[in-house]
């Protein structure tokens, strides 16, 4: 029964942060590379160009992908570097969404730490 509820608490929080970064990236699709560059330029991100170019070159393919439970733990590190990067780099503006950066940043290491959930079969490959 404690295993179950762990595999559904991890499966619960894997498809809600792939779903958060999943929208996001989204959202940045649709506005486009200017758009998001220029947004970057805001934070005061060093190269915003080049920051807007590779969102968009891994956003929703990887976030897809952890919402699939697959690769999640290796796409828990490669989440939790970029909202460290986000961070570090290009502090959003607003308190609220450096918040979001934050509890983002945890659930990823913790996805990294214990897989997918109940679909154990897809750890670190």
């Amino acid at each position: 029964m404690r295993r179950t509820l762990h595999d559904l608490a991890t499966l619960a929080a894997r498809i809600g942060v792939g779903g958060i970064f999943f929208a996001n990236g989204w959202h940045k699709l649709e506005v486009g590379l200017t758009a998001t560059g220029t947004q970057f330029a805001t934070q005061g991100a060093p190269a915003p160009g080049a920051w807007g170019g590779g969102h968009h070159a891994h956003r929703a393919d990887r976030r897809a992908l952890l919402v699939a439970g697959l690769f999640t733990a290796p796409l828990g590190l490669v989440l939790f570097a970029e909202t460290l990067a986000v961070f570090f780099v290009a502090r959003p503006l607003n308190p609220i969404d450096t918040n979001l950066i934050v509890v983002l940043g945890a659930a990823a290491v913790l996805l990294a730490v214990t897989a997918p959930g109940a679909s154990r079969s897809t750890t670190w490959w």
